[in-house]
């Protein structure tokens, strides 16, 4: 005599698992994002000052 597994809650765990994996990933994804966004902005600002500058002087 085999014992069964219940089902529900190794699906659930299954679940669980599967989206916490999503999370992290979602996460991951953003903060990269966000790293990329904070250094295009600061290329623009510093660019932009740069060429206000040498408008300003030439």
């Amino acid at each position: 005599m085999f014992i069964r597994v219940p089902t529900p809650l190794v699906s659930c765990n299954t679940i669980m698992s599967f989206f916490l994996y999503k999370i992290n990933f979602v996460l991951s994804t953003l903060k990269c994002l966000r790293t990329f966004f904070f250094v295009k902005l600061f290329l623009t600002i510093t660019i932009s000052n740069v060429e206000l500058w040498l408008i300003f002087y030439s």
